[in-house]
């Protein structure tokens, strides 16, 4: 029978609950530390193993909302529970490897050098300016 949701909140609640959810959690932590598939499911896991007891009260609300926990749960419920929960709470869903990084096409230049580079391509060459020597204040008043 499923629990309603204050009973799954009071579940989640009771202090012997969340200490089972916690050392469920921990086992489940070691037992994915040795092959993860994911490198969310492996931060997650590292940070489970690092501080349980900062983890246990979110996890064990997800625990209390399963379907097949039950007032008086026993260890191997909350197991497969947590179990279940562990890639959903390391938000590795369907992911199983990380997506390789493409490699550039083309080699990357260094700043100073598509300037270089770019500074020589745009010169152009200039028509010759024929030069006026005429003095300024002769072109303003004339003269």
């Amino acid at each position: 029978m499923t629990l309603t949701l204050r009973e799954q909140y009071d579940l989640a609640m009771q202090p012997d609950f969340v200490l089972r959810v916690q050392q469920a959690m921990v086992s489940a932590a070691i037992d994915l530390s040795t092959s993860v598939p994911d490198y969310r499911l492996g931060s997650y896991v590292t940070q489970v193993l690092n501080n349980p007891e900062q983890m246990r009260q979110r996890l064990a609300f997800g625990v209390a909302s399963r379907p097949e926990i039950n007032a008086n749960p026993t260890g191997a419920e909350i197991r497969v529970a947590v179990n279940s929960l562990m890639a959903a709470y390391a938000g590795a869903f369907n992911v199983t490897t990380p997506a390789p990084v493409a490699a550039p096409a083309a080699p990357m230049l260094a700043p100073s050098v598509v300037r270089r580079v770019r500074r020589q391509t745009v010169k152009k060459a200039k028509p010759p300016v024929k030069e006026d020597n005429t003095p300024w204040y002769k072109k303003l008043f004339g003269g």
